[in-house]
């Protein structure tokens, strides 16, 4: 359980690769429901029922207990507390346990009160469909809850790899249950699929916290140990403000025609798929490493977590840029099949590329809010969630007359502001706070990256692979050799200031 020592490139490595296939897998099972069901109705209840188990798990737990369960461990770890530890895990598991199953019943009387209140533009039988397949998706919701609080507690111990290859079986497992019982079962087996999978999520988790000695009894002589409850209420109070956005969006959804809650719902599933892939996994190993620094050391920052950061900004860069420069192949490869007709896949393309600068705001999110956790400035990310929420609300009443496309970019303004919220603090924390030149070039890279990369896709034959290749590398060569230009300006200008001064004094 000590993870003291540098990690090793080849675990990022490790951590990068696990991710993107639990990434390619989970969205494959996207794509499967989307090939079986289309833009449907159907589809459009599942969803809807999906956000209030999803919500609560991912946001209130993932998001809000999940890190400051993180944090308390790996302080207490790095200072050798490990009865404490012990006893902090075990009643994390319990209380999750006790609290969420009650919910789920409670959840489970209220399930057509609550469709109704979810989907109130749908007809009687539609909102029963709803209905029916929200209680089916309430053992999903809890499973997973577990699930997350386990893997907090083994990135605490410094266990990274685990919640990789938990995730990575979990999404294999309900992707083949869904292709083998999609087409017999309907949507319903949609929702069994999510399930069994959250199942082998928390007992691969659970058995290698066993193995880790964070599940035994512990042998404490001195008072029980306080679960996190400051920390996690304020997270969970900004990650509610963030989900009262996707419930938001579901009402306006309803209303806006046939298929509209599903194709939001596979756009949000691209652009959280770079998430999954570059800002989870990274920012997994740097922030505990962070808690553990400022335990040992009372350092604010590390040089480990800085750059963590940097590449990660680059890393979500590129990818908003393959996804704008690349929409049409992008869903043409992943989505375009079976009763995701041709109309689907153009009004998706749409809507990635107006989320796809959402990309950069999504990991910033993720990394932002996890550094100032880290800081113990948990309230700035409870007001910059507040600020998403009510620049949406705005937004929203104002875009909702171009239907789909107008709640993508309001959705885009949401989490844009609640990037720039987190992005202050960080910054003005800061004594080496970087130039506007070196915050701006690699956006404007990008920006170009993309339109340099679309205007070549259009004219270039060849079937959806293809043309995706050539755009990701495209974006690649002229992303790279533009960030290069502009760090050569910024570097030479600072030296030519620097060289300045003595000259002034």
């Amino acid at each position: 359980m000590d993870s003291a020592r540098s990690p090793r490139p080849t675990l990022y490595a490790f951590m990068v690769a696990g991710s993107a296939c639990a990434a390619v897998l989970g969205f494959g099972r996207e794509a499967t429901l989307g090939a079986l069901f289309g833009a449907s109705r159907a589809s459009d209840a599942f969803y809807a029922a999906l956000a209030v188990p999803f919500t609560l798990a991912y946001f209130i737990v993932g998001g809000a207990l999940a890190p400051a369960l993180t944090a308390s461990l790996a302080g207490r770890l790095e200072g050798h507390e490990t009865d404490a530890a012990r006893l902090l895990t075990r009643n994390s598991l319990a209380v999750i346990g006790a609290a969420g199953g009650a919910l789920a019943l409670l959840l489970a009387f209220a399930s057509g009160t609550i469709a109704r209140l979810l989907v109130p533009g749908f007809s009687p039988d539609e909102a029963r469909l709803t209905a029916v397949l929200f209680c089916e998706l309430l053992p999903y919701g809890l499973l997973t809850a577990l699930a997350l609080i386990a893997a907090a507690a083994l990135n605490a111990a410094g266990a990274y790899g685990t919640p990789v290859v938990a995730i990575l079986a979990a999404n294999g497992v309900s992707l083949a249950l869904l292709l083998l019982f999609g087409r017999a079962t309907g949507i319903h087996a949609a929702a069994w699929a999510l399930s069994a999978g959250s199942l082998l999520h928390l007992l691969i988790s659970l058995v290698r916290l066993a193995r880790l000695g964070l599940l035994s009894r512990p042998a404490l002589t001195h008072p029980s140990v306080p679960m996190p409850w400051r920390d996690s209420a304020v997270l969970g109070l900004s990650l509610g403000l963030a989900g009262a956005v996707d419930l938001a969006e579901r009402l306006f959804a309803s209303a806006a025609g046939v298929g509209a809650i599903a194709l939001l719902a596979f756009a949000s599933k691209l652009i959280h798929l770079s998430m999954r892939l570059f800002a989870a996994p990274l920012t997994a190993v740097a922030f505990p490493r962070l808690v553990r620094a400022r335990r040992r050391d009372g350092a604010p920052t590390t040089r480990e977590a800085d750059s963590t950061a940097r590449l990660l900004l680059h890393l979500l860069l590129y990818a908003a840029a393959v996804a704008a420069g690349a929409s049409g192949p992008l869903v043409a490869l992943t989505m375009g099949r079976g009763r995701f007709d041709a109309a689907s896949v153009d009004a998706l393309s749409g809507l990635l590329l107006v989320l796809a600068p959402a990309i950069v705001a999504i990991g910033f999110v993720e990394t932002g809010s996890k550094y100032l956790l880290a800081a113990g400035r948990t309230g700035a990310i409870a007001w910059a969630q507040a600020a998403g929420l009510a620049s949406y609300l705005l937004a929203v009443t104002i875009l909702t007359r171009w239907g789909v496309m107008g709640l993508a970019a309001a959705r885009d303004v949401a989490w844009g502001v609640a990037a720039i919220g987190l992005m202050l603090p960080l910054l003005w924390a800061r004594k080496d706070r970087p130039t506007a030149g070196r915050l701006i070039t690699p956006f404007l890279a990008a920006t170009a990256s993309a339109l340099l990369a679309s205007l070549v896709v259009r004219k270039l034959p060849g079937g959806s692979f293809v043309r995706l290749a050539v755009a990701s590398l495209i974006v690649a060569a002229s992303f790279g050799l533009l960030s290069w230009l502009g760090h050569l300006a910024s570097t030479a200008t600072a030296k030519a200031k620097a060289a300045a001064r003595p000259d002034e004094s």
